[in-house]
């Protein structure tokens, strides 16, 4: 008897995860996360655009406008990292993920406590969480890029294959 997999919220997660249990082989796993973030790349376009609409239509601040941008990519910095430690959890390769996930909450705690002191702006607020994610994303992409290979290039067939893999797996879950 299976059990179902787990759901992970962000895209392409547990579609990755699933590829290092499951599959292993290196050249498609990293195809697929190029894929995956390229995919995040392009959505990241499109929510930015319809919350810079929404914000012109409501008439807010420029400051609001600014940080509503920097924190929609520090969205996806932290999206990034999130994938990223999901497939260091896939493999057990847990010590380092959990130091540096410390250390990336010290460093906006930093940041953070920096710009109150400062009386920064509101998109300098934004900014340090924003500077954080993105040292995170790259420490544990730099953690697992040698534990996995991974590379960043994109292979579109590789990409729909996991997506349609990954959908019949959700079908039968549902």
């Amino acid at each position: 008897h299976r059990r179902p997999p787990a759901r992970i919220d962000a895209v392409g997660q547990r579609l990755l995860r699933c590829k290092v249990q499951r599959h292993g082989r290196t050249h498609r796993r990293a195809a697929v996360l190029g894929g995956v973030l390229a995919l995040r790349w392009i959505l990241l376009f499109v929510v930015l655009g319809g919350q810079e609409l929404f914000v012109r239509v409501g008439h807010k601040p420029d400051d609001v406008r600014r940080a509503v941008l920097v924190f929609g990519v520090a969205q996806l910095a932290t999206t990034n990292a999130n994938t990223f430690a999901a497939l260091l959890h896939a493999s057990r390769t847990v010590g380092r993920l959990a130091v540096i996930n410390v250390i990336t909450k010290l460093l906006w705690a930093a940041c953070m406590a920096a710009a109150l002191v400062m009386g920064a702006p509101l998109e300098l607020l934004a900014l340090s969480f924003l500077v954080s994610e993105s040292v995170r994303a790259a420490l544990l992409f730099s953690l697992a890029k040698p534990r996995f290979d991974l590379s960043l290039r994109v292979d579109v067939q590789a990409v729909r294959d996991a997506l349609r893999t990954q959908m019949r797996l959700d079908k039968r879950v549902v």
